[in-house]
């Protein structure tokens, strides 16, 4: 799952991710330093887990994505704390993560308000289609791999026209390998090439935003985690007792107004 030959493989880093959070959480090792580590790397594989999942199973539906993002939040949330901070996780990372969460409930609480009956996906919030779309405009091009303003102008009507022949025939859009991430099913089972999961016309679950109840999907998600994770159930309690405190405040103090390296523990 390492290959420091090649650092850009995203389908190795997936196959690393799921291994992570399919690995039990018990072992039949009796040496007490491996069960701790076994433990350790349960508990990040739950991390991993709630926050991948709902990019990649396309039978989720959309309340479904959002209670695992609001798992992964909690989750994170409780970790970095009973850290102390950033020796869990790099605090530009916490709050990156953070961040994603809290800007995908917005959007759909938006989309809510401004399409009642339409549909909503959270994996089109990320640049793939702008890549993708630059990386049709580099095709074009050709030899020359700097474009310039010039030659985006110039190309940028013809690159929309082939987007939309990739959306109608999706199977002529063949994508580098090692970008491909596939696609998997509830169990983590990987779904046939054929299909890819980041396309909204590929999604089987329902994505209605009608469907969707913003508090009960952040409320099971914490539960979710209280399952699992019980040692975060006191934690988080704690966590509603300190002034300010949010998913992006675990000290009080809102992270993305400190220093770079800091973690808001003074």
């Amino acid at each position: 799952m390492f290959n420091p030959d090649d650092q850009q493989d995203v389908k190795i880093a997936f196959d690393l991710l799921k291994d992570i959070w399919s690995m039990p959480q018990n072992t039949m090792n009796p040496r007490p330093g491996f069960q701790e580590a076994q433990k350790a790397l349960w508990i990040l594989g739950k991390v991993l887990y709630h926050t991948v999942f709902p990019y990649l199973c396309v039978d989720l539906s959309l309340s479904e994505q959002l209670e695992h993002l609001s798992a992964a939040a909690h989750l994170s949330v409780a970790l970095y704390r009973a850290a102390g901070g950033k020796a869990f996780i790099p605090t530009e990372l916490f709050t990156d993560i953070m961040l994603m969460v809290k800007n995908t409930f917005f959007c759909v609480a938006k989309a809510k308000v401004d399409d009642p009956e339409g549909c909503f996906w959270i994996g089109l919030l990320g640049t793939d289609r702008l890549e993708e779309l630059f990386g049709i405009v580099r095709t074009m091009v050709g030899n020359n791999a700097n474009t310039d303003i010039y030659q985006l102008y110039y190309r940028l009507t013809g690159t929309t026209k082939v987007s939309n022949i990739f959306a109608r025939w999706p199977k002529w859009d063949r994508s580098p390998c090692r970008l491909k991430v596939p696609a998997i099913d509830r169990l983590s089972k990987e779904l046939p090439d054929g299909t890819d999961h980041l396309k909204p016309g590929s999604w089987r679950g329902s994505v209605k935003t009608k469907h969707v109840s913003l508090h009960t999907a952040w409320k099971c998600g914490r539960q979710m985690v209280g399952t699992d994770c019980t040692f975060t159930t006191a934690i988080l309690q704690d966590l509603e007792q300190i002034q300010g405190a949010d998913i992006l405040s675990p000290f009080g103090t809102l992270l993305v107004n400190l220093s770079p390296g800091s973690d808001g523990m003074d």
